[in-house]
């Protein structure tokens, strides 16, 4: 036997058979798969940041809430002084007098009539729940505009580790591709030598062919794993490092349920609730009586009166109005009712995927290295002919499935915990201290909530 082996390595067959068929054992997690990068590396954070600067969706949320924000000095509105000034010409006609056909109607000449009415409301029923009802809109506008923030960040990380392990997948294949050429290579010399047969030769090509094709589907998904990252912060993806597992996560289930009444689904649904039950008494409030005071300047008479109103009967229309807005509230509560257990089931699947991918991360591993073992001796015995080429093949199939089982565990894990931010509302720029300029929602709300007028948006971004 040994002169059987001392002529395989001389003629060198079993050379390849000896190269390690995987990554040695540390090199499991998709941080030390990936490599050293030859750029400067992106870390999870600086692709962060860059979504939360650059994402074109996350900018038209912001304009959405500037837009809200002027629901509140609309409403404020209602307490302030309206002036109309009505003008007109023509002319105006005198009678020549009661006699016969001759006494014909002569105009005096043209005339110009300019009247000024300024209205001041003293008090209404309306306008203090529209204010109400409009600064819950922009309470409720700001929450939905957190959930877009959230979305944001956890498509980006997502994509990220989606990338990060497309590289993984790619370099895992692209070393398969290799170690199969080398053992068709061997094949080859050993079936000169008469050691092996034809379907040994076929089966070792179509091992190649098989690895050449998952190499180049593995290509694929990365080229689409980059664009989707590309698409969400901007700009091309650069050399990317392995994330850390995020901290503060929820320590138990119970916990991470409890926890998601934070969620900004879950806030916002509530202020649209709050904005409904306001509407109601704004529909209402349309059938009290309201008082003002009313001046008015003519061209030979003015006037000054205060004035009390009284909604006696319009057609059933202020009715009708309260009605539907009670048919909203209703609504709202159970939109409401919903958001909560959404957010409970949301917070409940991240923990679980969080759970799980740890788990498999564990078991995979262990399963990749068992495969290795394997692997390694059936390739020595492959090269000693105590093994088909088919079992050779089968167990490098075997440690590239358990690879990529363990890299798809590693990443689910990370995506449950940054899953699970999302789901307790803390999966924001603030909460992950993102170095970026934040956006300040109240700002553009405090800029023009008591403006009297003006048209100019400024430069708002």
């Amino acid at each position: 036997m040994n002169r059987r082996i001392q002529r395989l390595v001389a003629n060198g067959i079993i050379a390849t058979v000896l190269t390690p068929t995987v990554l040695a054992p540390g090199a499991l997690g998709l941080s030390l798969i990936v490599g050293p990068s030859v750029a400067a590396a992106e870390t999870l954070s600086e692709a962060l940041a860059q979504a939360y600067a650059n994402n074109s969706m996350l900018a038209a949320a912001r304009a959405e809430l500037r837009r809200t924000d002027e629901l509140v000095p609309e409403a404020l509105s209602g307490w302030r002084p309206q002036a109309d000034v009505t003008t007109g010409g023509g002319y105006v006609f005198s009678g020549g007098g009661s006699g016969g056909a001759s006494n014909v109607t002569q105009s005096s000449g043209p005339a110009v009539a300019l009247d000024l009415r300024v209205k001041q409301p003293i008090y209404n029923f309306v306008t203090p729940a529209t204010v109400r009802q409009a600064k819950s809109a922009v309470r409720a506008q700001r929450a939905r505009l957190t959930a877009v923030e959230q979305d944001t960040l956890l498509h980006t990380a997502t994509a990220y580790l989606d990338v990060l392990r497309a590289e993984s997948v790619l370099q895992l294949t692209g070393d398969q591709q290799r170690q199969l050429d080398r053992d068709l290579q061997s094949a080859q010399r050993r079936f000169a030598l008469g050691e092996l047969k034809n379907s040994d030769i076929a089966q070792s090509e179509a091992g190649v062919a098989r690895a050449r094709a998952m190499r180049t589907q593995a290509e694929g998904s990365l080229q689409s794993a980059r664009a989707a990252l590309s698409a969400l912060t901007g700009s091309a993806p650069d050399a990317l490092t392995m994330p850390v597992m995020p901290d503060d996560l929820p320590a138990t289930e119970a916990e991470a349920a409890d926890a998601s009444v934070n969620s900004p689904n879950v806030i916002a649904a509530d202020f649209a609730l709050r904005a409904a039950e306001d509407g109601v008494d704004v529909s209402f409030g349309q059938e009290l009586p309201q008082a003002y005071v009313q001046a008015d300047a003519g061209a030979s008479t003015q006037s000054i009166l205060g004035l009390v109103s009284f909604p006696l009967y319009h057609g059933g229309m202020l009715d009708a109005q309260v009605r539907a807005a009670k048919q909203l509230v209703g609504q709202r509560q159970r939109e409401a009712d919903g958001q909560r257990r959404q957010a409970k089931q949301a917070a409940i699947t991240a923990w679980a995927l969080l759970q799980s991918g740890r788990a498999n991360e564990e078991s995979y591993q262990a399963q990749v290295k068992a495969t290795q073992v394997a692997a390694d001796g059936i390739g020595r015995e492959g090269g000693l002919g105590l093994r088909t080429m088919t079992d050779v093949l089968l167990s490098r199939q075997q440690v590239l499935e358990a690879q990529v089982e363990s890299l798809g565990a590693q990443r689910d894990a990370l995506v449950g915990a940054y899953q699970l931010l999302a789901a307790v509302g803390r999966l924001t720029a603030n909460d992950l201290n993102l170095d970026v300029q934040k956006y300040d929602p109240t700002a553009h709300y405090n800029d023009v909530s008591q403006l009297w007028g003006g048209r100019d948006i400024g430069d708002d971004k």
